[in-house]
């Protein structure tokens, strides 16, 4: 009997280690932030600031694309009270929603025309005066842990343009030439010739890995009313001028990827 009891006990104590085992083999990955937590607008800024000069400098693969899109809200709708004007809008509407660009760089190509900012090897740096918030949360969407996100939303603004305006040192903006071509589908019953761009709060929403603070994702999402003047032409000419205010949303992302083919192994 006593023998049956001790072996029955070695069974369950070798039982217990191979469960442990197995149970170390299991355990979860965890990651350590590399440096304190950002808490204060100053401090997530400086991190932010960091992150994107890091991508720019460090020249990683980078994928960039653009979805947007054009509408009228019910209010617009009821301004505009011409059916010609509306039905053309759809027809800019649909251009613009299919209209779709994308780009992309390889791993140690340079990032001067694909990553803010653009043309120059420099990259942009935001400031308290350019923000209205700023705040950082633990990325849901990562099931490993291994990264968080950095929030910040920027200060509306009317026509902002590339060179000399907040949006502008993130955000790829058009220039009036190419914002005005999406009418060109139209340019037989109706010319624009002008508008203007009113651009609400703009949301960046970066991702960071905890154990470098490397950039991984950049999402800038923007939301604009745009209000100008259609003119008939052709048989469309008795149209005269008419007004017309629509909404354009667009997201842009970059995927950025550290993975350098030449060694094998993430930078």
């Amino acid at each position: 009997m006593n023998k049956k009891i001790v072996r029955f006990s070695s069974l369950l104590i070798a039982l217990l280690m191979v469960l442990s085992l197995c149970a170390c083999g299991e355990e979860e990955e965890t990651y350590d932030y590399k440096s304190p937590v950002p808490t204060t607008t100053e401090e997530i800024l400086t991190r932010f600031n960091e992150a994107v000069a890091g991508a720019k400098k460090g020249n990683p693969g980078i994928s960039y694309s653009i979805d947007q899109g054009a509408s009228m809200s019910g209010e617009q709708k009821d301004k505009c009270e011409n059916e010609y004007v509306k039905a053309a809008f759809k027809t800019v509407s649909k251009a613009i929603t299919k209209e779709s660009f994308s780009n992309e760089t390889a791993y140690g190509e340079s990032t001067k025309d694909i990553f803010p900012t653009f043309g120059e090897d420099t990259a942009p740096v935001l400031t308290n005066a350019d923000i209205r918030s700023a705040y950082v949360m633990e990325n849901k969407d990562d099931g490993t842990g291994a990264t968080y996100i950095i929030v910040i939303k920027i200060y509306p603004e009317t026509n902002p343009n590339q060179k000399d305006s907040i949006y502008g040192k993130l955000y790829n903006i058009m220039d009036d030439k190419e914002i005005l071509s999406h009418f060109d589908v139209v340019n037989s019953v109706v010319t624009v010739n002008s508008y203007s761009a009113q651009y609400g709060e703009g949301m960046i929403k970066a991702i960071l890995k905890k154990d470098s603070n490397q950039l991984t994702e950049l999402t800038l999402t923007r939301d604009v009313v745009v209000t100008t003047e259609l003119t008939g032409v052709g048989t469309l000419a008795d149209l005269g001028t008419v007004p017309l205010e629509f909404n354009y949303n667009a997201t842009e992302k970059y995927s950025i990827d550290w993975f350098d083919p030449a060694t094998k192994d993430a930078k």
